[in-house]
């Protein structure tokens, strides 16, 4: 199998992202030296150890010598590569981290003065726990989901991993197709667009310092998903229902026209606070497995004016409450638009912002969501902080 170099160009994305993650391995706080002084600072003594998950926290005692600047650690992580992490001397400890495995090695440690001369070094022998990228792998699970697969996984320590997945492209070499990067506990993720036919997908993990584990592979079929028929789409008004404004009517929410030059979406009125739900009738039973939001666009109203920002999906199986409660209703999740490209405040858009918001967001539905016919949009937040909200389209996916 061709993945070798994949995971090369994969450990270098996440090596790139080390400026994100705390940027340069060194602590940078001591001074440039301001004097040639040739005088050889004194050794560190009563060295302590303290083993890490692929890290070691050293604390020793500083040499009594007036021309210290700092303290240098060097060391090899792996069979190839050497590392040098250095801290200034009002620090008492140093740490030694980028272990491949779990096993011994050595790092010397030199006191450097403010002359860049050298102390005698000082051998200290370390042994890591088991490195990250090590201890997640096999906490990995690859189980069939709507169109793909569920990547799970545990990370205990919380510390800053990569998952790479991959699979064979039409000329059977594996190649990427999803990479996260995250510090939860937790990790879980869904990679859709794939036949229900079956299939070899792999996951490795890598940590900060780029460091790769072995791969785990699993042969998934992924279940049947189709485009939910919204001809069968009807508003199911209920009290507490916030009306429409402006002509634009529930219904346009699922007529196909995704661009405000093609016709009107759905608006709310102005007239109350958030939160304001909507409910509507698909028509027909779904176990649903994703959904698509088209925000209505323009350059100026991109990732703003009514277009939502935080927002709660209800389902239900059961004909509704006639009450228009919420008994009855499965809350399905809870979903927020994602951050706009720039960063840049509502009403301030640049092309790229406009140019994603015109792709719409997509988001995932729990694979274990019961069977649902009965939709509500619940929208408690809004990109401007309006007290209206407003979309041109939303399209499921399921079975």
């Amino acid at each position: 199998m061709k993945i070798q170099q994949t995971k090369i160009f994969a450990l270098l994305g996440i090596m790139g992202l080390a400026p994100m993650w705390g940027g340069c391995f060194k602590d940078d706080i001591y001074n440039e030296p301001t004097e040639k002084d040739g005088t050889k600072p004194g050794p560190v003594t009563n060295v302590q150890v303290k083993n890490l998950n692929g890290a070691a926290t050293i604390t020793y005692t500083l040499p009594k010598s007036s021309n210290l600047l700092y303290i240098r650690a060097k060391y090899k992580t792996n069979d190839v590569d050497t590392r040098q992490t250095q801290v200034s001397y009002y620090s008492n400890s140093i740490e030694v981290n980028g272990f491949a495995e779990k096993k011994e090695y050595e790092v010397v440690l030199t006191a450097v003065s403010r002359g860049e001369v050298e102390s005698d070094p000082v051998v200290v022998k370390v042994h890591p726990e088991t490195p990250i990228h090590r201890l997640v792998l096999p906490t990995v699970h690859i189980n069939p989901d709507f169109g793909g697969i569920y990547v799970a996984a545990e990370n205990p320590t919380r510390e800053k991993i990569g998952i790479i997945v991959i699979t064979a492209d039409k000329n059977g070499e594996f190649k990427p197709i999803e990479s996260k990067y995250l510090t939860t506990a937790e990790v879980g993720f869904s990679i859709r667009g794939y036949e229900s036919k079956p299939r070899k997908f792999g996951v490795y993990v890598v940590d900060r310092w780029g460091n790769s584990s072995d791969t785990t592979f699993s042969d998934v079929t992924p279940l049947f998903e189709s485009l939910i028929d919204k001809n069968k789409f009807r508003e199911y008004a209920l009290p507490g229902d916030e009306p429409s404004d402006y002509t634009w009517y529930l219904p346009y929410l699922w007529d196909g026209k995704t661009e405000e030059a093609e016709g009107n979406g759905f608006h709310t009125t102005t007239v109350g606070a958030l939160p304001k739900h909507i409910t509507f009738d698909m028509g027909a039973s779904y176990n649903l497995s994703r959904y698509k939001m088209m925000h209505r666009v323009t350059d100026w109203m991109a990732f703003s004016h009514g277009n939502p920002k935080r927002w709660k999906l209800w389902g239900t199986d059961s004909k509704p409450a006639t009450n228009g409660s919420f008994d009855g209703w499965t809350l399905i999740g809870e979903y927020e638009t994602p951050p706009k490209p720039s960063g840049r405040p509502p009403y301030d858009n640049t092309a790229e912002d406009i140019a994603r918001a015109r792709q719409g967001f997509e988001f995932n539905i729990p694979a274990n969501t019961p069977k649902v016919r009965y939709i509500r949009i619940q929208v408690e937040e809004t990109l401007s902080g309006a007290n209206f909200w407003h979309l041109m389209e939303i399209t499921f996916w399921g079975q």
